[in-house]
């Protein structure tokens, strides 16, 4: 992407499983990775370069407390192991807000598609089939403070090198410098939530049966 100036960051998906992961209070032979965590929070390691990743930002200014990667002068990529959060498992890059259900994709009123794109009959985030009550945004992601332009985005990916070569391609090219104005926003998830207490009575597989 041009803002990361031509930068593939990568991630490394590293651990235990939901479901095996150790909790507090550690074990033997086990340490807690962040003396800054909630017990809640806590996750235990035998090795402690298997810590997870708790908390991603992308800021102008590097970070103390974080692990800052300045990106070609364009900003720094933050990373942290030792927030009072637990581990990141999803990062997102939408248009709009992530959906409680999965199969949907926001799709703000102001969004812009080329006349062919099947977005266009797309609606904003629905509320789960399942349960109605629930909402439609899923409140578990956060943003994390980047954004890009869709015109860039497409531009970077060879998008609009492939859509002018096609049939009709003179739509896209009428229509393409609208992207300027549709933006992009990063955002981030951490894992399951899963309360100490409900250990007594029902283990973390409880919840995958």
């Amino acid at each position: 992407m041009a803002n990361l100036g031509g930068f593939r960051v990568c991630g490394k998906r590293g651990g235990k499983a939901f479901f095996e992961v150790e909790r507090a209070p550690c074990k033997e032979g086990f340490f807690a990775c962040s003396n800054e965590s909630s017990l809640e929070n806590t996750v235990c390691v035998s090795d402690k370069k298997d810590c997870p990743i708790t908390d991603i930002l992308w800021a102008q200014t590097a970070n103390s407390s974080y692990h800052s990667i300045e990106i070609n002068n364009k900003g720094f990529l933050l990373f942290s192991k030792n927030t009072d959060s637990l581990p990141v498992i999803s990062l997102k890059l939408l248009k709009g807000k992530p959906c409680l259900d999965p199969s949907n994709t926001d799709n703000p009123r102001n969004s812009s598609y080329f006349e062919p794109d099947l977005r266009n009959f797309e609606k904003p985030c629905q509320p789960p089939l399942f349960n109605k009550k629930v909402g439609k945004i899923d409140s578990r992601y956060k943003r994390i403070g980047f954004k890009v332009d869709e015109n860039t985005l497409m531009g970077q990916s060879k998008v609009h090198e492939i859509l002018f070569k096609k049939s009709g391609g003179h739509i896209y090219n009428y229509d393409y410098h609208y992207k300027t104005d549709q933006v992009y926003e990063a955002w981030s998830r951490p894992t399951i939530p899963w309360k100490l207490k409900c250990d007594d009575r029902r283990q973390q597989t409880y919840t995958l049966v």
